[in-house]
Formats: structure tokens, C-alpha cells, sequence
């Protein structure tokens, strides 16, 4: 059986049809599918030959990126010529004897003029207790025993970051002390000074000896790698040598006698 369906167009007003046909089913979905590529047909030539294609996502997109840019540098230029405009006139002004100069002082002055003030004598009283405070600072700054020594040494670098497991001690053998120090940090110099030995043993293994002016001399111990070379000029922190799994030794000899590192040095 087959089935027919009838699509008539009807007058509102008088209810009469003005057009009627009859379709098959397959008719009827070939008039669908047609009238729907139509319609597409159309919103497509609509978007196309209008200025809607502008507000399709990614259309023109290089094109809208340069219209910004333009306009932000015009926009600039326009800023710049203001500028230059202000100035131009200000210049002209100056240049005419139109502009008056400022009462107002400025802030350089200001600064001298507070600096001035403070500049003042000290009294009596401030003047005695700088004389006492620089007499007791300037017997601190020997920081060896008077015993051991009385010349002045300069305050020394730390020769590498670390924890001291073992600290000075006079009946220590090795009259020193032993930092724990992160495996391969840098061991530097102390004290400017020359190289005068780079030598390994079972026992600290890579050990560098430093001369250092006034007669001191400055060992580094336990090292897993040096270097520097003998006759090697070095200056406070230099690098010497890289520590190895061991703590480091540090030591500090003044002619003959061991000075404790802790006491010169803020490890």
C-alpha cells in the first residue's frame, strides 16, 4: 500500500485552498532535505556578502590583531606629540621671561641644608664617651692572646659552610678543628697568602698549606679534590679545593703556635 500525504496552502481569510499537491513519503523527505540546503544555502550567502563574516571566530583574526596594534602606537604617538607640545611651550615661555622661578626650594636643598644642621659639634660629654668607645674597640681588634702575639691579623673569611663536629682543642693532636661541610663544596683561602705545599696522605688525605703575611700559616685537611698549585698567589676566598665525605681540617699557625679558628673566623 501507498501511503500519499497532502500539503495544501490554505487562505486565512476565506479558508479556501490555494494551492494543494500530493507527495509520496519519499517526496516529502526530498522536499525537506531541499528546502533545508536552501536555507543553508542562503544564511551562507547572507554571511558571506555581509559584514557578519567579520564576527566569524578566527576570521580576519591577523587583521584585527594589527588594527589594535596601530591604534595602541597611534594612541602613543598622540601622547608623545602632547608631551612634546607642553614642553615646547614651556621652553617658549622660559625663553620669553613668562615663567617666574619657584620659591619653593627643592628637595636637594632641603637634604643640604638638614645635613648642615647635623653637622654640629658634638657636645663634652659625646666627645669623651666616642674617645672611650673607640680606645675599648681598638683593644679588641687583637683577637690573639697577647701572649701568642701582637700584631694585628685581619679578620679572616669562613673557608667553607658547615657544622664543626670537632672543635679546638690544645691537647689535641691535631690542633685544629673539623668541619662537616656538604660533599664537593667549595674550601676556600682564609687570609690572602701562597701556596706553599699540595700534597696527599693516607691520613688527610689532599691537605693545601698557605703562607700568609706576619708570618702565619693557615692548613687545610681532608680535601677530595685541590685546586691550586704550589706558588700559586691566592687571595681571601679563593677557591682551594672541593671537601670530600669527610669533615674538613682547618688549621692556623702563628710562629709556631696554633690559634684557635673559632676565635677569628664566624663559621
Amino acid at each position: 500500500m501507498r501511503v500519499k500525504y497532502r500539503v495544501a496552502v490554505v487562505n486565512e481569510s476565506s479558508l479556501g485552498e490555494v494551492l494543494h499537491m500530493h507527495l509520496s513519503l519519499w517526496n516529502l523527505i526530498l522536499v525537506i532535505i531541499a528546502l533545508t540546503v536552501l536555507t543553508l544555502v542562503m544564511f551562507a550567502l547572507v554571511i558571506w556578502f555581509t559584514p557578519l563574516k567579520n564576527y566569524l571566530p578566527g576570521y580576519n583574526a591577523t587583521i584585527r590583531e594589527e588594527l589594535v596594534s596601530e591604534t595602541m602606537r597611534m594612541d602613543s604617538l598622540l601622547n608623545m606629540m602632547r608631551v612634546q607640545q607642553d614642553y615646547v611651550s614651556v621652553i617658549r615661555d622660559i625663553a620669553a621671561g613668562g615663567v617666574e622661578s619657584d620659591s619653593i626650594p627643592d628637595l636637594d636643598s632641603l637634604y643640604l641644608v638638614k645635613l648642615e644642621d647635623m653637622k654640629l659639634e658634638a657636645s663634652e660629654q659625646t666627645a669623651q664617651f666616642i674617645s672611650e668607645y673607640e680606645a675599648a674597640e681598638r683593644e679588641n681588634l687583637n683577637v690573639f692572646d697577647k701572649a701568642t702575639s701582637n700584631d694585628y691579623l685581619p679578620v679572616l673569611s669562613c673557608p667553607v659552610q658547615g657544622v664543626i663536629c670537632e672543635p679546638f682543642a690544645e691537647t689535641n693532636y691535631y690542633q685544629g678543628v673539623r668541619v662537616q661541610a656538604p660533599a664537593h663544596a667549595h674550601v676556600s683561602a682564609v687570609l690572602s697568602g701562597t701556596v706553599l705545599s699540595v700534597a696527599y696522605s693516607v691520613q688527610h688525605q689532599w691537605m693545601v698549606i698557605l703562607l700568609h703575611d706576619g708570618d702565619y700559616v693557615s692548613t687545610y685537611g681532608w680535601l677530595e679534590k685541590p685546586m691550586c698549585r704550589v706558588g700559586d698567589k691566592v687571595k681571601a676566598g679563593s677557591v682551594l679545593g672541593l671537601a670530600g665525605d669527610k669533615p674538613v681540617g682547618l688549621q692556623i699557625w702563628q710562629q709556631g703556635h696554633a690559634v684557635n679558628p673559632e676565635s677569628v673566623i664566624a663559621f
